[in-house]
């Protein structure tokens, strides 16, 4: 996927070691056995990362390498592009021979470095033994120059992809429970407010609105604040338009702190629209780990939803933020539509109890 990286956030990569101890930080977690690709503009900004999990004995080696390629080769300033393999020469070889053939006889991008790591020790299959000893050469990642760079411009980092993806879990205990209070009465308030109608595409616009500025500024969302998140994207309609309120670029990633927080403290059988607007806004943000965790979590609610299976093909592809941007239905069809069916804004809601 293609990450919006922030234009205040330069790092210099002179070296592999450089590049191995930036990679976390890119990804937002250490990564293990998975080759990681990343791509290069011609004046060095980075153009796009992928990460491809390294393959059981069975798996079509070319079908992975060739998705791979393709989604870096679908940034257009992509130029350039950069492999390191996480995991012991047996997993990692097989694969990464296969991608730097497909790199070097059949795409645009130049092949500028290909590193395996492991236990401390990186090897380069792009030297010779004179500049890479059989041994390989000792890094520690976490004391690199690099990696303290990037601390001080605020980026950080995971143990492994487990622990990123745990940041998505529901909250269980007593914030599930102050969940679940905040969700009935929201429920309750959204039945009476139906018996005498409401403009309910203006109160997602206000929540979202609102929402995202404490998003901004910093600010944890109360319970009720994620109650009226979550049950105003029942509707699709609805969970369709809060998908294009953020401007490209940090607005996006504002927005996709704020769906994900909703998708953590929501109850997990109410997850799917989260999950959904999760994945989108880290689609428009570049991050394909983030929407592929989110997408999971749809699919984990509801695993016959087409959205999500349809999202998650498209997801694999590696398409771009400005794609995914230019294939959303404006907000100002949305809108059209919900004055002509107004009921098509209303909230799902669960029959009450007896």
């Amino acid at each position: 996927m293609f990450p919006d990286v922030p234009p205040d956030r330069h790092l210099r990569l002179a070296h592999a070691s450089a590049l191995l101890g930036v990679t976390p930080y890119l990804l937002e977690y250490h990564p293990a056995d998975a080759i990681i690709a990343i791509a290069f503009t011609s004046t060095g900004a980075l153009a796009g990362i992928a990460s491809v999990d390294l393959p059981g004995p069975d798996a079509d080696l070319v079908a992975m390498a060739t998705r791979a390629k393709q989604s870096l080769e679908n940034e257009p300033s992509a130029d350039h592009v950069a492999l390191i393999g996480y995991g012991t020469k047996a997993h990692v070889k097989p694969l990464m021979d296969v991608m730097r053939f497909l790199l070097d006889h059949s795409s645009r991008l130049h092949l500028v470095e290909a590193l395996r790591f492991h236990d401390n020790t990186y090897w380069s299959y792009l030297c010779s033994d004179a500049c890479c000893p059989p041994d390989g050469i000792s890094f520690d990642p976490t004391c690199s120059p690099v990696a303290a760079q990037a601390t001080i411009l605020g980026m950080t980092t995971l143990p492994d992809a487990a622990a990123h993806v745990a940041q998505f879990a529901p909250v269980t205990g007593t914030p599930r429970e102050q969940m679940r209070e905040a969700t009935r009465r929201v429920r309750d308030q959204a039945r009476h407010m139906m018996t005498r109608g409401h403009d309910w595409r203006a109160e997602l616009l206000d929540r979202v609105a609102s929402c995202s500025q404490a998003v901004d500024l910093g600010q944890k969302l109360d319970d009720e604040q994620v109650a009226w998140l979550e049950m105003l994207t029942s509707s699709t309609l609805l969970r369709d338009l809060a998908a294009t309120l953020a401007e490209p670029g940090e607005d996006d990633r504002v927005h996709l702190r704020m769906w994900s927080e909703v998708l953590r403290r929501v109850d997990p059988a109410d997850a799917v629209a989260p999950a959904l607007l999760t994945a989108i806004y880290a689609l428009r943000s570049g991050n394909g780990p983030v929407a592929q965790i989110a997408l999971n979590r749809a699919l984990d609610t509801d695993p016959g939803n087409r959205t999500a299976l349809q999202m998650r093909q498209v997801a694999k592809t590696g398409v771009t933020p400005a794609q995914i941007r230019s294939s959303q239905i404006t907000p100002t069809a949305l809108t059209e539509q919900a004055k002509r069916c107004p009921e098509d804004t209303w909230p799902v809601l669960p029959q009450e109890s007896r």
